[in-house]
């Protein structure tokens, strides 16, 4: 097995408002990719040139790999109702093809076995495969729809300030206050294609195939982070809440391709410390030094902010930790996806997990 720390999950392309929110941090996130070749769209080929997203590519999708790839780059020039509508077609075409035909019966009479258990979790990565890549190609239209409406508030405030430019200049502070610019949050349309859930069983279809073993699993998500949640309190797994870890807000492009991703100066090695006993943590299965590592790093935040003025105290964002150390989450995974705690640990796998969210500002 091979080691990740901070791999993105559910999806498969994390939001560019989470990598911006967690820039500060002295690691990079990791997200998976479906093959060697499968790059990340713009404008994340920025981060990942600028070193703060890492791709990881660790599975082989099989034999018609070139065939699933084909049909998934189909998948990429289609947005809304015809996405679904194309994705639930190839869907149905994995199911069909678990009907016997002529081919699948001369094997047998020939003295040949068919590997039936194969084909089914081949099947079963490729409906996992097709469903994240939806998922991603649904995420970027909604981006697009995003900067749309963003462009259109712009266009209305400054219309708004030419409008009553005039009356401001004759009856200053009778005209009505500019509107408040509405944020990317409050932008943002509803998400009836998005289940958590499903999500999640397709992550885990994902990882049976890989040699990837994440240390921790980072979203932005609170709906799968809490599903997570709520399966090991159910099932008594053991687990310890850290603290929380506090984010200063950053100041520059979610996009821009070399700001650093680590704070500078003393900040740096308070960094490494962080990063050192978080990854002992998983790998060891013991907290330790965590618990103080993560409040050093919180005094380390508190002392920077302190240059800000007082009355303009910094946005923070934050990231809740739930430290599992007997449970490895390739594990945890497993055991949500059959919903009993039965799959056994493989060889080379840390002795734990830390199961990581990403609050940004406003909704501690």
């Amino acid at each position: 097995m091979k080691p990740v720390f901070a791999l993105y999950f559910p999806d498969i392309l994390p939001p560019l408002a989470a990598v911006a929110g967690l820039a500060p941090l002295p690691f990079p996130l990791h997200s998976l990719r479906c093959w060697p070749d499968d790059q990340p769209p713009a404008p994340w080929s920025s981060l990942v040139a600028g070193g703060r997203l890492q791709p990881v590519t660790s599975f082989d999708p099989g034999p018609d790999s070139r065939r699933l790839q084909n049909l998934l780059r189909e998948l990429e020039g289609r947005r809304g109702e015809d996405a679904l509508l194309f994705a639930r077609g190839l869907a149905a075409e994995f199911s069909a093809r678990r009907e016997e035909t002529a081919p699948e019966l001369i094997g047998p009479l020939l003295g040949q076995s068919r590997d039936r258990a194969s084909d089914r979790q081949r099947e079963e990565l490729w409906q996992a495969l097709l469903l994240l890549k939806l998922a991603e190609n649904l995420e970027r239209g909604e981006m697009e729809i995003e900067a749309e409406l963003q462009a259109f508030e712009t266009r209305r405030a400054a219309l708004f300030r030419k409008l009553n430019g005039k009356d401001q200049e004759e009856a200053k502070g009778d005209a009505p206050a500019e509107p408040p610019p509405k944020t990317a949050d409050s932008l943002a349309p509803p998400r009836p294609w998005r289940h958590a859930g499903r999500l999640l069983r397709a992550w885990h279809r994902l990882l049976q195939h890989s040699a990837v073993c994440p240390e921790m699993l980072l979203s932005a998500d609170a709906e799968a982070w809490s599903l997570m949640q709520e399966f090991a309190e159910n099932h008594h797994y053991s687990y310890q809440p850290l603290p929380t870890l506090l984010l200063p807000t950053p100041a520059t492009d979610p996009a821009a391709p070399n700001d650093p991703i680590a704070p500078t100066g003393q900040g740096q090695e308070v960094g490494r410390q962080l990063l050192t006993a978080l990854q002992q943590a998983a790998k060891e299965g013991n907290s330790g030094s965590a618990v103080a590592a993560v409040e050093e790093w919180n005094r380390q935040i508190a002392a920077e902010e302190q240059n800000h003025p007082a009355d303009h105290p910094p946005a923070r964002h934050a990231v809740e930790l739930l430290f599992f150390p007997a449970t490895p989450l390739t594990r945890l995974l497993a055991d949500y996806h059959r919903s009993t705690p039965a799959a056994p640990a493989e060889p080379g796998t840390p002795a734990g997990g830390l199961l990581a969210l990403y609050r940004p500002a406003g909704r501690q």
